[in-house]
C-alpha cells in the first residue's frame, strides 16, 4: 500500500514514487505545491531528502490514503472549473451539482512566474483541456478564477 511506501533514498527511487503520483494528481488537492520540494531534488545531481522534502512525502502519501471521495463525471449537468494561480504554481478543481470531481495542479515555470495573474489562470485552464481527457469536451455552465489583485 502507498502508506507503507519507505522514503526514497535515491533520485531513481524518488522518480517512481512521483510517477506513480502523477497518475492519480488529479485526486490530490495542491499537489503540485505540497510535490515542490521533492520535484525539485530532481534538479540536483546529489540525492539529500531535506526535512520539507520529507513532510511533503508524508503528507502526499496521506493525502493518497485519506483523499475525500470524488464524484463520477455525469454529462446530464454542467461543470463548474474553479481556477487560482499563486507565484509557484497553478490550480484547477472541477466540480458538479456540488461534487468534487477532480483537482488539478502544476508548478509553474520560472519564465511564467514573473507573468500577471490572469496569464497564470489562463494558462491553468488550457492545461486542464489539455491534460483533461474527456474533461475538456465537457460543457462548463461557470468558470471560476479566483483572483485577489
Amino acid at each position: 500500500a502507498i502508506v507503507d511506501w519507505s522514503v526514497p533514498c535515491s533520485l531513481l527511487v524518488l522518480r517512481g514514487f512521483l510517477g506513480l503520483l502523477g497518475f492519480y494528481r488529479w485526486f490530490v488537492k495542491y499537489y503540485a505545491t505540497i510535490a515542490t520540494p521533492l520535484t525539485n531534488l530532481l534538479k540536483s545531481q546529489q540525492f539529500t531528502l531535506l526535512k520539507a522534502a520529507q513532510q511533503a512525502f508524508t503528507l502526499l502519501k496521506q493525502c493518497l490514503a485519506t483523499n475525500p471521495v470524488l464524484g463520477l463525471l455525469d454529462f446530464n449537468f454542467s461543470f463548474v472549473l474553479e481556477t487560482d494561480a499563486s507565484a509557484m504554481a497553478i490550480g484547477v478543481v472541477l466540480s458538479q451539482v456540488d461534487h468534487l470531481l477532480a483537482f488539478f495542479s502544476k508548478k509553474l515555470y520560472n519564465k511564467m512566474q514573473g507573468d500577471s495573474m490572469y496569464i497564470r489562470e489562463m494558462y491553468a485552464i488550457i492545461e486542464v483541456i489539455k491534460n483533461g481527457g474527456n474533461i475538456s469536451l465537457v460543457n462548463f455552465s461557470r468558470l471560476l478564477q479566483i483572483n485577489k489583485a
